[in-house]
């Protein structure tokens, strides 16, 4: 699969660079790379968020909302998503309640996904969330890209 950056992506602009195709590859390895890299929490929810996330017990939940939110951005034509999108996608063993807060939470710290500023009804019925607004994210293809680098993982990884 081929991608041509868009104005919200950073970076310089140049051709179309390869991604790679499979949503769960991706997930294993962001996951991964995500709880090597040094993040800045200052906030106490942040702080939780980061417990959360590398927690041991909690790395299969956060690796398939991860995939989830993914693949849902990679199916839309602007690689946007919200949770609307991602939710069905989700396997229903996840603990979504305690997991996809912080898993989003640190797809944003680290880049992969930004803010678009705009917002879209929640269509969850099943939670007090119905109706609410909900941000729209979009997937950054050129910050999902330097992180899977190989030298981005190996840095990482010394971290």
């Amino acid at each position: 699969m081929t991608v041509r950056r868009t104005r919200r992506s950073r970076g310089a602009d140049g051709p179309a660079r390869p991604i790679p195709n499979d949503p769960a590859a991706i997930a294993d390895e962001v996951t991964r790379l995500a709880v090597a890299l040094p993040l800045d929490y200052g906030d106490t929810l942040a702080s939780i968020t980061r417990l959360l996330v590398i927690d041991p017990l909690n790395q299969s939940h956060m690796d398939a909302i991860v995939e989830a939110v993914i693949r849902s951005a990679l199916m839309d034509p602007f690689y946007e998503t919200t949770a609307n999108r991602w939710r069905a996608l989700v396997p229903p063993w996840v603990r979504t309640q305690s997991m996809s807060g912080a898993t989003v939470n640190m797809l944003l710290r680290i880049g992969i996904l930004v803010t678009t500023g705009r917002y879209a009804r929640c269509d969850n019925t099943a939670s007090r969330n119905a109706n609410k607004w909900q941000p729209i994210y979009a997937l950054d293809l050129v910050a999902l890209r330097d992180l899977l680098r190989p030298d981005a993982a190996a840095s990482a990884g010394t971290a």
